[in-house]
């Protein structure tokens, strides 16, 4: 049986969309990020002299707050912290989304909500896997609902929500199956390196530049969106 490595969210990764123009990435996906994520001062492995598991935070009441940083300072470090990423796993792939506002029943008839369906291409080492899931409504995630006219348009791109790109988010509710899939897969292909106590995260997403939408947001039929993703894995909260 496949469990996920904390029970709060049992997450894998997730995408970043917004409503309706796909411009940022909802929510508190930074204070999200310190609840379920490690953080360490330096990004380097367990065993290295410089590795040090960020603990303090700014509020003894709650684990979204920020990391004081006090042990960074304590070891001669800048009192930065960072998410824990497993340096040696990074996939990379195309992501193709689809949204349809206006989906038919089986006797032809709308049945008031719109329906989404999320088709990845992972590179995992040397071979491509496809990994589809659909979604009754446009929340996935914890992204913001979107539509096809954001979907449809070229020139909307992700942005994170802050400058230095930190506040990657990762997935919970109708995407844990998939994220569990794809750390089990994963795990397969590189089997000297322990995710058990990791979750992917999608580092980027961007438009894929070969690839034009496919724009159906006047009509009922669906809207395609086609994008370049990232997905790293970082170590979990204990």
């Amino acid at each position: 049986m496949r469990t996920a490595p904390f029970a709060t969210a049992a997450c894998a990764f997730a995408l970043l969309v917004s409503s309706p123009t796909l411009a940022s990435i909802p929510g508190n996906i930074q204070e999200k990020a310190r609840e379920g994520l490690l953080h360490v001062c330096r990004d380097v492995e367990p065993g290295n002299v410089n590795y040090h598991v960020c603990d303090e935070q700014v509020s003894l009441f709650d684990p979204q707050s920020p990391y004081t940083g006090s042990e960074c300072t304590a070891a001669g470090l800048p009192p930065i912290c960072r998410i824990d990423f497993i340096p040696n796993v990074r996939l990379t792939g195309n992501m193709t989304l689809i949204d349809d506002d206006l989906p038919l029943d089986g006797d032809g008839l709308f049945n008031g909500n719109a329906q989404a369906t999320m088709i990845l291409n992972l590179k995992f080492d040397w071979k491509v896997l496809t990994l589809i899931e659909s979604f009754e409504g446009t929340k996935i995630g914890n992204w913001n609902p979107f539509d096809e006219f954001g979907l449809a348009d070229p020139t909307q791109e992700i942005e994170y929500t802050n400058s230095p790109s930190t506040a990657f988010q990762f997935s919970n509710g109708n995407l844990v199956e998939l994220g569990l899939e794809i750390r089990d897969i994963a795990q397969t292909f590189y089997p000297s390196e322990d995710l058990s106590g990791a979750v992917p995260v999608l580092t980027s997403i961007v438009r894929n530049p070969s690839k034009s939408p496919v724009d159906a947001s006047g009509n009922g039929l669906g809207t395609a969106g086609y994008f370049q993703v990232v997905v790293r894995f970082a170590r979990v909260r204990p």
